[in-house]
């Protein structure tokens, strides 16, 4: 058991207990001990989920549930969901579980709550909290039809006042509309930071050019231009200020590469 918890600590393959490295190691360590083949430790590695999964549904049945859940498209177009479980325990103690992380054949409302009553009936859980999710107009469809499927089920109280309550609206994604629009302001300006970010982390060779603009204008600062990412408010102020920091290294770079920085720009 102790060389699954290691596969599974490291993540690594299960092909490593056949490798010529380590079998020569557990030789001269442990020479009586039988090194298990790839297959059983793939076998041993799946007993221990399902050992480890039951013992968290036994958990999970005791309470009741807030769960939430998201959905996006991967750079290969292929769409995820995620679905999270909190709760708290007899002695107060705030709980997160990561129950499913799994492809979802689109981002409509009906296929969102498909996916979630599987999710749940999956894990045995009835008795749910809330369901927080962003502000989309198909987690609106979602949600009601999520409410409808559970009140299907036939189980006492599975949600609270008929499921009017069941849906939580994302405080985060919702302060993130609120900034980005005061932002709209200046997205002219943002934009143009953002695209010369994006020039610097283009290539290796245009970061390793930055870095030595960087050491010629003598600047301190630690760690490098950052991109952010427009769903997040907060990395758009983290890009903001660290470019404002490199902001004599973009001058130089400007002077040493002004046609090919220039002309990328106005491309971007």
């Amino acid at each position: 058991m102790l060389c699954v918890e290691y596969i599974i600590l490291d993540e690594l393959p299960f092909s490593h207990v056949e490798g010529e490295g380590f079998r020569r190691f557990m030789g001269r360590a442990l020479p009586y001990w039988r090194i298990p083949s790839r297959k059983t430790i793939a076998k041993d590695v799946f007993k221990l989920y399902l050992g480890e999964k039951e013992k968290l549904m036994d958990q999970l049945s005791r309470y009741r549930l807030s769960l939430t859940t998201d959905t996006w498209t991967s750079i290969q177009n292929i769409n995820y969901m995620v679905l999270t479980a909190y709760f708290i325990d007899d002695n107060w103690v705030l709980h997160k579980r990561i129950l499913n992380f799994c492809v979802i054949p689109s981002h409509k409302g009906e296929a969102i709550a498909k996916l979630l009553e599987n999710c749940l009936l999956e894990w045995g859980i009835e008795k749910i909290l809330t369901v927080t999710v962003d502000n989309a107009l198909s987690n609106d469809v979602a949600l009601k039809e999520l409410s409808r499927r559970i009140g299907d089920w036939g189980v006492p109280n599975a949600v609270l006042h008929e499921g009017k309550n069941l849906q939580m609206r994302c405080v985060a994604h919702i302060l993130n509309l609120i900034v980005n629009d005061g932002l709209s302001v200046m997205k002219i300006f943002i934009g143009a930071i953002r695209n010369a970010v994006r020039y610097v982390r283009s290539s290796p060779q245009r970061l390793d050019f930055f870095k030595e603009c960087v050491e010629r204008v003598k600047l301190e600062c630690k760690g490098l231009v950052i991109l952010d990412v427009p769903t997040r408010w907060n990395s758009t102020f983290l890009m903001l200020e660290r470019a404002l920091k490199f902001q004599k290294a973009f001058d130089r770079m400007v002077e040493e590469d002004a046609c090919n920085f220039c002309a990328w720009l106005e491309g971007a």
